[in-house]
């Protein structure tokens, strides 16, 4: 191999390597995103789960009330 090639190979490497640098912190970056929004829904679903259930206990006495 001549020393022009060695070096645009070498080259090549480099940017592979910088854009896989790259790759990783964008991934990164995402999987916290990901993160924070599965917390955020999580958090929702547990508030939601607590008005339903206060919501039929305040319905049952009002049915029992009732009757």
């Amino acid at each position: 191999m001549s020393l022009a090639t060695e070096i645009r190979a070498g080259r090549a490497l480099v940017e592979i390597v910088a854009k896989d640098a790259s790759l990783a912190k964008g991934l990164q970056k995402a999987q916290l995103r990901l993160k924070t929004f599965v917390s955020a829904v999580r958090s929702l679903a547990a508030d939601m789960e607590v008005a339903l259930s206060f919501g039929s206990a305040v319905g049952d006495l009002t049915k029992n009330f009732a009757a």
